[in-house]
């Protein structure tokens, strides 16, 4: 009798990204996002049914959001002259470097994937520099190398999506640290669920158990203090957290969300006729806040001493900007 071999219990991890990849292609089918380089990512593209508009808008608040501080990141190096790298760790199938190559000049883009089976390689094509590296994020020496690729003293913005969360805390913790340790000027963005301490997130977990999905960083930052204070205490010397819900109600572009008139006495919310409504009729309203509320973007930045002087003065800053008033 033949024992079925044991699957790499990292496999379930990996699939993750085909799963946000599904879902970037729909969204940009359905017109929320523009990105004519995820179907080349994508076997069979063309086979591939769309999402439903809770996933769709969910995916792009996320992809708006990010992009808006990667470009704000740009922004404010630009203005002090200063050349950047980013490093985006588990990125997957991420389309990011060639869509902002197309606009920023980046003098190293580096991706660390850990959700993909391990590879390796590189291409350079005139100031845009791509390194591809196939390493498992919970092993230190391993990030340790990598990191060795880049110039320390270069400002460095690290990505983490939905990554930190499938590591222990203490895995998560020693990455940061490191971060700061290495680079003089560090910020780090970092996007996952979060709060799953309540009804909706014991479901969460136990549908995520069904595909043999655990996140064993999900208990140690319940809410979005504690989202800050892991960049507090792993060297960086300023955080924010904000989830989802409040990023697509305050901070997504005025035109590009869905404003919502409150009925009391119907307990029901309202859209108006903005960009993204006329996209797709959304029913889920009350289901897609519960689920942008589980999720949070938090950016940790420990700047040098430059730039710290800038801030300090005023005249330069990195986060996103709040658009619309806050509903009550």
């Amino acid at each position: 009798m033949f024992s079925r071999p044991l699957r790499d219990p990292d496999t379930p991890i990996r699939e993750t990204d085909t799963d946000a990849a599904i879902a970037r292609l729909s969204a940009v089918r359905k017109h929320y996002l523009q990105d004519p380089f995820i179907s080349l990512f994508i076997s069979q593209s063309q086979f591939i049914p769309p999402r439903p508009p809770l996933i769709n808008l969910g995916t792009y608040v996320r992809s708006k959001i990010i992009d808006d501080l990667i470009i704000d990141w740009a922004r404010v190096m630009t203005n002090s002259s200063t050349p950047f790298q980013i490093v985006s760790l588990g990125a997957g199938s991420d389309t990011r470097f060639w869509r902002l190559a197309v606009s920023l000049v980046l003098n190293i883009f580096m991706l660390c994937r850990d959700k993909r089976p391990n590879s390796l390689g590189w291409a350079t094509k005139q100031r845009h520099n791509y390194i591809l590296r196939g390493i498992d994020l919970r092993n230190l020496t391993d990030f340790a190398q990598t990191t060795s690729l880049l110039d320390p003293s270069v400002p460095t913005l690290v990505l983490a999506e939905c990554v930190l969360v499938y590591m222990t805390k203490e895995q998560s913790n020693a990455l940061l640290k490191h971060l700061t340790d290495t680079f003089s000027c560090v910020g780090a963005i970092v996007y996952e669920m979060y709060g799953l301490n309540d009804d909706f997130g014991r479901v969460m977990k136990a549908n995520l158990k069904t595909r043999h999905l655990t996140l064993p960083g999900i208990d140690a930052y319940v809410t979005l203090n504690d989202q800050i204070s892991r960049f507090l205490h792993t060297g960086f010397t300023r955080g924010h957290a904000l989830s989802l819900k409040t990023l697509r109600y305050d901070y997504v572009e005025s035109e590009e969300h869905q404003r919502y008139v409150r009925y009391n006495f119907k307990k029901r919310e309202q859209p108006d006729d903005g960009r993204l409504n006329k996209l797709e009729f959304l029913d889920e309203v009350e289901e897609l806040d519960l689920v942008l509320n589980h999720y949070a973007i938090s950016w940790g930045l420990k700047p040098s001493e430059l730039l710290e002087e800038t801030i300090q003065k005023g005249t330069a800053d990195w986060g996103v900007t709040r658009k619309t008033s806050t509903i009550e």
